[in-house]
């Protein structure tokens, strides 16, 4: 018979919440950090691996760009222990100046040894001076 552990809890290294398109300002020519995501679990400290993103609606002036990475947990009761991650950054295109809207998204397992997947998804506007 199936243990059915905690649903994984998902680490969002950000202060801003998913349900709503989130605003951000990024200068012309730089590149904006919006966020890493880690799916782990909380009880055993132990972590899915970087999750694979997608867009979900692309940028009009600009790209996302999603960069695997290791980093350790900050607080918590995982404090110090290694995980790998996804950063997500936005480029708006060499010359581009004004507003622009984009969303992005991954697929996680309901919880550990779940066959059922669910997602997550993030939408940012952009204005870029």
């Amino acid at each position: 018979m199936f243990r059915l552990l905690p649903a994984i809890a998902f680490l969002i290294i950000s202060t801003a919440t998913a349900a709503a398109a989130e605003h951000i300002t990024v200068g012309a020519h730089r590149t904006e950090g919006l966020r890493s995501v880690v799916a782990y679990n909380s009880d055993m400290c132990s972590g899915q691996g970087a999750p694979h993103m997608y867009v979900g609606r692309k940028p009009k002036h600009g790209k996302l760009t999603f960069k695997p990475i290791r980093t350790k947990f900050s607080q918590g009761r995982c404090k110090g222990v290694p995980v790998k991650a996804t950063a997500v950054y936005y480029t708006p295109n060499r010359g581009f100046k004004g507003e622009d809207s984009f969303s992005f998204y991954y697929t996680h397992d309901m919880y550990e040894g779940a066959a059922g997947r669910s997602s997550t998804s993030y939408s940012f506007r952009a204005t870029v001076k």
